[in-house]
C-alpha cells in the first residue's frame, strides 16, 4: 500500500528560528523582519531535499510574537524532493527559479492566482499531468516543463503574452492545450512538440492563431474552437481522510479528478482556489462548510458541484498513552519499513536522526512504510518503544 505524508502546516505551528531561517513541522522558512514575509527553502541534509508526501503550505507562520506572511517560494525549494502534492497558498506571489525541479513523485499542483511569471525550469522532471498556469500570469521562462513527460493538459491564461524556450521539450505525452487568450501568446520555440490539440476561445482566436509562424504550424500544433458540448469525464468526491496535527487541528483532501481545472469557491461565492491538482485541501472547522466546486477549461465553467466538508472529529483519538503497543517488529527490506504486531489503535511516527517528523498515523492504517528517502537512517517510534531502521 503507497503510503502518503501529509503536511499540514499551519499560522500556529511552533517554530525553532536559527537566525532569520525557522522551521515548521517539515518545512522551512527564511524570514524578512522588516516586511514581515517568510519564503518557504530547501531543507537539505546529506545532499537530499527532505521534503515528502502532500504539502500544503500556509498563508501565514508565526515566530516570537510575530506573523510573517508567505508571500514566496525560494529558488530549488522543492528541487528533487519526494513532494507528491504541493498545494501554495493565494498569498504567494513570486515562484524562484527551478524551485520544483526534479520533482518525480509531484502528482499534481495548486498554483497562487497572484503570480505575474513562471521562472526557468520552475517544473521541469516533474511527474505533474495537469498543469494550469493562473489568470494573471504574462510570462513562461525557459525550459519550465521541460521533461515533464507525464503532462497531457495544459492550460493557459487570456493574460499570457510570452512563452520561453524548450518549454515543452520532452512533453512526449501533451495532447492538448486550453489557450484563454483570443491572441496568441509569442511561443518562441516549438521544435519538439508534435500533433498538440490546441482549443481557443472561438473561430476568431483560430484564425489569429493560425497566422502566427508557430502556433499555426500544423507539423506542431492542430487548433481548435472550443465547443461548449464538448464532453469531459469529470468526478469530484471525498478522499474521507482524516489528516491531523498537534495544534493544528485537521484537514479535508476533496479528490478532483477530469482532463479539466477546478475553480472552488466558498458559501459566499469567493474564489478560493483554481486548481488542477487531483485532490485540494480544505481546512475543518467545528461545522460543516458549504463549498462549490467549479469544473473549468479556462475558456468556460461547466455545471457547478456543491460540495459539503465535514465538521472536524471532535472525539480525540486513542493516544498511546492510554493503550500502550506491545512491542513490534520493525525491519528494513528493499527500501521500505515493515511493522508487524501491531495490536492496538495506537500511533506510529517515524524520525530521522536529526528529529524531523516524516510521517505520523494511526497503526491501524500502517502495513509498510515507503517513499521516504533512501540512505537515512529513522527512527520508528511505536506506543512506548522505538527502533532504530536503516534504508
Amino acid at each position: 500500500m503507497k503510503q502518503i505524508a501529509l503536511l499540514i502546516i499551519l499560522a500556529t505551528m511552533h517554530l525553532t528560528a536559527s537566525a532569520h531561517e525557522v522551521r515548521a513541522g517539515g518545512l522551512r522558512y527564511s524570514l524578512d523582519t522588516e516586511q514581515g514575509t517568510a519564503a518557504v527553502i530547501s531543507d537539505i541534509v546529506h545532499g537530499i531535499n527532505t521534503y515528502d508526501g502532500d504539502i500544503v503550505v500556509p498563508a501565514m507562520v508565526y515566530c516570537d510574537g510575530a506573523n510573517y506572511t508567505v508571500t514566496s517560494i525560494a529558488e530549488g525549494a522543492f528541487a528533487g524532493s519526494g513532494a507528491t502534492l504541493i498545494q501554495l497558498p493565494e498569498t504567494v506571489t513570486h515562484i524562484g527559479d527551478r524551485a520544483f525541479e526534479g520533482t518525480r513523485a509531484l502528482e499534481g499542483i495548486t498554483l497562487p492566482c497572484r503570480l505575474n511569471e513562471l521562472g526557468t525550469r520552475v517544473l521541469a522532471g516533474s511527474a505533474v499531468q495537469t498543469v494550469l498556469v493562473p489568470e494573471g500570469v504574462t510570462a513562461i521562462g525557459d525550459s519550465a516543463l521541460a521533461g515533464c513527460s507525464q503532462l497531457h493538459t495544459l492550460l493557459l491564461p487570456g493574460s499570457l503574452q510570452s512563452i520561453g524556450t524548450h518549454v515543452l521539450d520532452g512533453c512526449y505525452n501533451l495532447f492538448e492545450i486550453y489557450s484563454a487568450g483570443t491572441l496568441p501568446p509569442t511561443f518562441r520555440t516549438a521544435d519538439n512538440v508534435n500533433a498538440v490539440d490546441v482549443i481557443v476561445p472561438d473561430t476568431d482566436a483560430v484564425s489569429a492563431y493560425e497566422q502566427d509562424s508557430i502556433w499555426g504550424d500544423y507539423d506542431h500544433f492542430s487548433l481548435w474552437a472550443h465547443d461548449e458540448d464538448s464532453y469531459y469525464d469529470i468526478n469530484i468526491g471525498s478522499n474521507d481522510r482524516w489528516e491531523e496535527n498537534d495544534n493544528a487541528g485537521s484537514m479535508h483532501s476533496v479528490a478532483l479528478s477530469g482532463n479539466v481545472a477546478f475553480r472552488v469557491l466558498d458559501k459566499w461565492g469567493e474564489q478560493v482556489a483554481m486548481t488542477a491538482a487531483p485532490r485540494y485541501y480544505l481546512e475543518q472547522g467545528e461545522l460543516d462548510e458549504a463549498y462549490t466546486i467549479v469544473p473549468s477549461v479556462m475558456l468556460a465553467d461547466l455545471e457547478p458541484v456543491e460540495y459539503v466538508v465535514p465538521a472536524a472529529r471532535t472525539t480525540p483519538p486513542v493516544s498511546d498513552e492510554m493503550y500502550p503497543l506491545s512491542r513490534p517488529h520493525v525491519y528494513s527490506m528493499d527500501g521500505t519499513i515493515y511493522i508487524d504486531n501491531l495490536q492496538h489503535d495506537g500511533w506510529v511516527r517515524i524520525y530521522d536522526v536529526y528529529g524531523t517528523l516524516h510521517l505520523e498515523r494511526p497503526a491501524a492504517q500502517v502495513m509498510n512504510i515507503g517513499n521516504l528517502p533512501p540512505a537515512r537512517v529513522y527512527i520508528v517510534v511505536t506506543g512506548d518503544y522505538a527502533t532504530k531502521v536503516s534504508l
